[in-house]
């Protein structure tokens, strides 16, 4: 992936630099009004900036715009434009196609959008917008459709979701959201199908669900969903297949402050089937029971706290009765009877011996899969492929070949696997 996005970012710069005059490999710092207007005067020609672009006054009240840059169209450095409280647009980067490292948005007072940043398609590190408190909207990053690094979207007060972002459809790092208070929901992530690093939603008060992450269904690191006070429900992860490390659903702090008792339900993430590291339920107030984590495979999860959810009875479910009979470390505490033991937890579960033992042997490996599987445990017998609509996607016998699914897209199926008149149903994950 790092090869196939180094080989990219190469020939368009390398292409850019057939069309556009390459400039400035010191970059450049834009620090009064003047030297903006007089840019184009003094760099006749630049639209291509090897270095870095900072813009951020000398005071705060210096800089009030950027129209004088109508002629950049690309940058090989980062783009910095920091604590110009007089800033009201970035209408004059309009020519601005691609940042090969990181852009800034910071602490820009009186700016309430993103317009003038409409033709940049392309960030090659991180995209970080942060403390600019008149904020209300980031439509302007309407063409943006890859950030390679991280997206982080924190404090800003007056931001309701990223809804103009609907053209991006990876990042390739992490995604935090973080300390937004009228942030409500992620809209605008529609298209966004995985993400490679964290998901870190944190201290967005007004949040009521995670709308926006619906098409996401894989994500490389850690889920940490944390002190959302308004957040109902996990409703937005419900095509989440893969977790590459823990999965965090966190309420009140550490401290006693006032956290989250609207979570009710996590029923959204019944997609879920591995995780890569600890699944931690903590201090979560209004919640009743973990359905809906019912097919994690209980081998992906390395450890398993849940405590201080007051209302927490209901713990027995396939995933979590099948981690804590197999001995795996846990802490349970405070919750409602029936979760705050193992032996609470395992007096409720319900193990299906119905099977015969050929069909409870049933295994499938590796999955999920990017393609290739085998059915283990059988020597023979006869298979069909649902999607989640119920229909017959693909059927064959059981051998000792593998199973080739590269054809179908990624996401969710059923396998029913029939041997002896017993049958069995799993789940698959395409990846």
């Amino acid at each position: 992936m790092n090869y196939i996005y180094k080989l990219t970012l190469t020939l368009f710069l390398y292409c850019l630099s057939l069309s556009a005059q390459a400039c400035l490999p010191n970059g450049i710092t834009f620090s009064t009004q003047g030297q903006i207007d007089s840019f184009a005067i003094n760099y006749p020609g630049c639209a291509d900036i090897l270095g870095n672009v900072e813009i951020e006054g000398v005071t705060p009240n210096e800089i009030t715009n950027l129209n004088g840059l109508i002629q950049i169209a690309s940058i090989r450095g980062h783009l910095r434009i920091d604590n110009n409280d007089m800033l009201t647009s970035l209408n004059g980067l309009n020519s601005l196609a691609s940042v090969a490292e990181y852009v800034a948005i910071v602490s820009n007072q009186d700016l309430p959008d993103l317009y003038g940043l409409d033709n940049l398609y392309f960030i090659g590190e991180y995209l970080i917008i942060y403390a600019n408190p008149s904020l209300t909207n980031v439509d302007g990053l309407s063409s943006l459709n890859n950030i390679a690094g991280d997206l982080l979207v924190s404090n800003n007060a007056v931001l309701i979701s990223l809804v103009g972002l609907e053209n991006l459809n990876a990042i390739g790092g992490s995604l935090r959201a973080i300390n937004n208070a009228s942030f409500v929901s992620l809209a605008g992530l529609v298209n966004v199908t995985t993400i490679g690093g964290d998901l870190d939603v944190y201290g967005n008060h007004a949040m009521t669900s995670l709308t926006g992450l619906i098409s996401v269904n894989e994500i490389g690191g850690n889920v940490t969903i944390q002190y959302n006070n308004a957040l109902e429900s996990l409703s937005g992860l419900n095509n989440l297949l893969t977790v590459g490390g823990d999965f965090e659903i966190i309420g009140s702090d550490f401290n006693n402050l006032p956290g989250s008792g609207a979570l009710v339900s996590v029923t959204d993430v019944d997609s879920l089937v591995a995780i890569g590291g600890e699944l931690r339920i903590v201090d979560n107030l209004g919640l009743n029971s973990l359905a809906g984590m019912d097919y994690i495979d209980y081998t992906t999860i390395t450890n398993l706290d849940i405590y201080g959810n007051a209302e927490l009875s209901l713990c027995s479910v396939t995933s979590i009765c099948n981690y804590v009979d197999a001995g795996g470390s846990s802490f349970l505490s405070n919750n409602v009877m029936g979760c705050n033991t193992v032996n609470e937890i395992l007096s409720t579960c319900t193990f299906y011996t119905n099977l015969s033992d050929v069909t409870a042997n049933v295994s499938i490996f590796p999955n999920p899969t990017k393609g290739i599987f085998e059915i283990q445990g059988i020597p023979n017998g006869v298979y069909h492929i649902f999607n989640t609509a119920g229909q017959v996607l693909q059927s064959g016998q059981v051998t000792n070949s593998p199973i080739d699914i590269s054809k179908l897209p990624k996401g969710l199926y059923f396998l029913s696997i029939e041997t002896n008149h017993k049958t069995t149903t799993k789940r698959l994950v395409k990846i």
